[in-house]
């Protein structure tokens, strides 16, 4: 008796000792290799000295997108997106903030630089494809120089020259739901009287701020936006008609093609904690869509701004331990035998 007793101890023992490997490895070991290999993968060993996206690999491909942005939506609450614009080195994460200053002057990581980083208008919104507005609007500093080859948005000047432009006819976005082409129909110059940057439009609207952005182009590439249409703008400064701060230099595009998922490729579960939103940095002044379009203000480069160095809380995840039920294991009716 004390021996099948003890026999079923040892089951039951083994059975829970197996459950609890299991669920300890397929949510804790597993989950923190398959991130520390996503890390791996989207870390570029020789960045060093770099917050966390500026360490980030250089997308070779299109396939190496997805991965990168991953890391970058692990890492920040701010990256909303990706932007690619073939035959450049724009190639790299979108931001976002509450206002359109926040990122002027600062990197993807919050760090003072005179480039700044590409940054979604804060209006805008990257998503799915029924998530764009009419005009979506990301911004990016040039040299001031006007240089195909300098940095940021400055190789956005690329397009001027008629070659370039006859081979590389698209740009594009990537979200957290897909891959987004974007037909290029109009690169021109003008200045801030023109308000391109407007995002909420009708059809009539949007139509008509297309025609506009299509007479003002420097060439014309025979692409008529229709009704429905969502369009891509890139801005940045220029400064072939002065230096005032008020000249830019536009490449606008329409959506032609989208790759969807219906599955993001982060969940919010998945995200950083919200204690680096724009909300919790120091108050900046009030910003509307048209900021964006004032004269940066003048920087010294050599007394870079202070970065904001807030640290983010971390919290520990929330384990769960499954409900495990108790097999119910019945004795057996043991009849003594019946010695005479």
């Amino acid at each position: 008796m004390t021996k099948v007793i003890i026999a079923l101890v040892a089951v039951l023992l083994a059975i829970l000792l197996a459950i609890g490997g299991l669920f300890v490895y397929q949510n804790i070991i597993q989950p923190a290799q398959a991130s520390a290999s996503e890390e791996e993968d989207a870390v570029d060993p020789e960045k060093t000295n770099k917050g966390p996206l500026g360490r980030m690999r250089d997308a070779k491909t299109p396939s190496d997108i997805p991965n990168l942005l991953t890391y970058a939506f692990k890492k920040s609450l701010d990256a909303v997106g990706w932007i690619d614009v073939p035959g450049t080195d724009i190639n790299n994460v979108i931001m976002q903030s509450t206002d359109n200053l926040y990122y002027e002057r600062r990197n993807e990581d919050g760090e003072s630089d005179i480039y700044g980083c590409y940054f979604l208008d804060m209006e805008c919104a990257l998503g799915r494809r029924s998530d764009f507005l009419s005009n979506t609007v990301v911004y990016g500093h040039s040299d001031l120089k006007d240089n195909p080859d300098g940095p940021r948005f400055s190789q956005l000047f690329r397009f001027l020259d008629d070659g370039f432009a006859a081979e590389n006819k698209y740009m594009y976005l990537t979200t957290l739901y897909g891959r987004y082409a974007f037909e290029i129909f109009s690169v021109f110059y003008t200045d801030i009287s023109f308000d391109y940057i407007r995002v909420h439009m009708t059809d009539e609207q949007m139509l008509a701020l297309a025609n506009q952005a299509k007479s003002l182009s420097v060439r014309d590439y025979g692409i008529q936006p229709q009704a429905g249409d969502k369009l891509l703008t890139l801005s940045t400064c220029s400064v072939r008609d002065g230096n005032d701060g008020t000249h830019r230099f536009v490449v606008m595009g329409r959506l032609v093609q989208a790759e969807e998922s219906e599955v993001p490729l982060v969940t919010e579960e998945a995200r950083p904690a919200p204690d680096n939103t724009p909300a919790s940095r120091p108050e900046q002044p009030p910003a509307s869509s048209e900021d964006a379009q004032q004269p940066a203000p003048s920087i010294d480069p050599a007394q870079p701004q202070q970065p904001d160095m807030t640290q983010p809380d971390m919290q520990m995840p929330d384990f769960q331990m499954p409900d495990i039920q108790m097999p119910d294991f019945q004795m057996p009716d043991m009849q003594m035998p019946n010695f005479p």
